[in-house]
Parts: structure tokens; C-alpha cells; sequence
């Protein structure tokens, strides 16, 4: 990160209902040995119900910049072909299309996707990895072409 954060959301461990909004302090003076990641320091103000002293807590941190617009794509959606990730999308009644999709952003479901896929699109959760044997057993492309 080119500056630090501005704040961080909190949300109790077990709790995803319940969130708190924490100030960014200051950065961590040292690496954490096990993740080998910058840490920072954020202040709760006052003792918010549900989140004790040592307790784990999931952050989801605002960082500077501009926002990412895109969809999260389940991880049984996404397959890997040829050194890359794809989803299939359903083209048709009986007609599938591969997308290449970029796997930047890992998210709590799956994968954030800013670019390749949209809102718009029926993408194929369950079954994509049938979808490809066949398209690769009948040496062609189930909807005539790879987007």
C-alpha cells in the first residue's frame, strides 16, 4: 500500500451481522512472522458488546484510492485450464462460453472480478469442470467460440 489506511470495519469472529468502525492509530513496527504482512493499528472507541480483549475479528480495511467496481464469482464457478481460471457462462439453453477471469481478489465466497464478467451474466456454478471435459472431448467449443 502506497499510504495507509483511513479505517477499518470490524466484525466479531462468528458474528457477520454485527460491525463496528475502527480509526486507523499507526502501522505495526514490525512484520507479523507468520504471514510476513505489514500490520496496523486501529482504536475502537468506548467497549462495543460482543468484542473482548484477544478476541479474533475479521477486518475488512478502506484504503486509499479509487473504488473497484465488479462482481464476486463463487469459487466452484471458477475452473483452471492451461495455467489460467475461467468461468463458464451460459450463452444459450444448451450453449456455454468460456471467460477468462482475473483471480486478484480473493473474497470471503470466492473471487472479486473486476473485469471479465458482469452482474448480467448467468454464470455456471455447478458443473463447470463437466462443462470443459466435454468442450475439450469434442474438440471444439460448446458455443462455437471462446470469448
Amino acid at each position: 500500500m502506497k499510504s495507509p489506511p483511513s479505517s477499518a470495519r470490524l466484525v466479531s469472529f462468528g458474528d457477520g451481522e454485527r460491525s463496528i468502525t475502527a480509526d486507523f492509530f499507526d502501522s505495526s513496527p514490525t512484520v507479523d512472522p507468520q504471514t510476513q504482512g505489514a500490520g496496523f493499528l486501529f482504536l475502537i472507541a468506548g467497549k462495543p458488546s460482543g468484542f473482548s480483549p484477544n478476541a479474533a475479528v475479521t477486518g475488512y480495511v478502506k484504503v486509499p484510492g479509487d473504488s473497484l467496481n465488479g462482481v464476486t464469482v463463487s469459487r466452484d464457478a471458477v475452473i483452471r485450464y492451461e495455467g489460467k481460471a475461467w468461468v463458464y457462462l451460459q450463452t444459450g439453453d444448451n450453449e456455454f462460453a468460456r471467460r477468462e477471469v482475473p483471480l486478484d481478489y480473493p473474497a470471503e465466497n470466492g473471487w472479486f472480478v473486476p473485469s471479465g464478467v458482469t452482474d448480467k451474466d448467468r454464470i455456471i456454478v455447478g458443473g463447470a469442470q463437466t462443462i470443459l471435459s466435454t468442450e475439450l472431448s469434442s474438440g471444439g467449443f460448446l458455443s462455437g467460440e471462446r470469448e
